[in-house]
């Protein structure tokens, strides 16, 4: 039998394709394959995936090779540490007696800003990246900050990010109205606010959580971004994200959070947008880890 150094190259790239698949279908059963095909040829170039959402690019055999062991372990990684962090704040939960509304919104604002950082910590090591939650103002119409990590670890609750309008042409509006994750660089018509070019963060994925239990009157009440200060550094990985469908595995993972604690998202922020508004302002070493 002669061996066919290629051949054996390729079984290996599909294998490695194919690991990313199977590491989000183990967490979110539900994650769709759209943009990830089952098993890719080597060749150039493999195969064209949309990136959201209106332009493509070519993913050959070196964006993979490159990228996805890496991704793979990464996500897997996140993912137990979401249970993990799931299961700490549930057990602190049933010890405590009752809980109010506010308690609620100070749990679901500190759970979210411990995503925040494993985003960060797990997939965006070599730092520049900043992660954030943000959440509806009904009142306002805006989209306010509710959770950041900044990169190199800083955790700054008071970090000036501008509001983000709920209607009208933005990235959130338009992450929603498409029902997928964004990229500036790729959709640079529909950013709204101060011109990246004259900031530190350069480009940037965002997305809404799109599950029913986070939305109010057909609006979505949480989105989420990752701002990158240093693209070319990041680009391989983030594309990944938006590629896997990060957002739905993000989506998951909170309605597993608010259900573990029976936190209703919609009534918990409904009631408290002025006092999430200002913070509660939890100790680093108060965050679950």
């Amino acid at each position: 039998m002669t061996y066919d150094k290629k051949s054996n190259r390729d079984e290996i790239y599909k294998r490695i394709v194919n690991k990313i698949v199977e590491a989000s279908e183990k967490f979110q059963p539900k994650i769709t394959k759209e943009y990830m095909p089952d098993s890719i040829e080597m060749g150039e170039p493999v195969c064209e995936i949309s990136l959201p959402y209106e332009k493509k690019a070519p993913v050959n055999s070196e964006f993979f090779v490159s990228t996805m062991p890496y991704f793979s372990r990464r996500l897997a990684l996140f993912t137990e540490r979401s249970q993990r962090n799931i299961k700490l704040y549930r057990k602190n939960y049933e010890s405590r007696r009752k809980t109010s509304s506010s308690d609620n919104a100070r749990l679901l604002q500190e759970f979210l800003q411990v995503l925040c950082r494993d985003v960060n910590e797990v997939f965006f090591q070599w730092g520049g990246v900043r992660t954030h939650f943000r959440y509806l103002h009904t009142d306002k119409k805006q989209y306010l900050k509710l959770a950041v990590a900044m990169p190199d670890g800083d955790y700054d609750f008071d970090y000036a990010m501008s509001e983000m309008p709920s209607e009208g042409v933005s990235m959130i509006s338009k992450a929603a109205e498409l029902k997928t994750p964004l990229i500036y660089s790729i959709n640079p018509g529909w950013h709204q606010g101060e011109n990246p070019a004259t900031r530190p963060f350069k480009d940037y994925v965002t997305f809404v959580l799109l599950d029913n239990a986070f939305t109010h009157r057909g609006k979505y009440l949480l989105s989420m971004g990752i701002s990158f200060a240093k693209p070319d550094v990041h680009r391989n990985l983030y594309y990944l994200l938006a590629l896997s469908r990060f957002d739905e595995i993000i989506s998951y993972v909170v309605r597993s959070f608010v259900d573990a604690l029976n936190i209703n998202v919609e009534n918990t922020i409904l009631e408290n947008s002025d006092l999430i508004e200002q913070g509660f302002h939890p100790k680093n070493d108060e965050l679950t880890t």
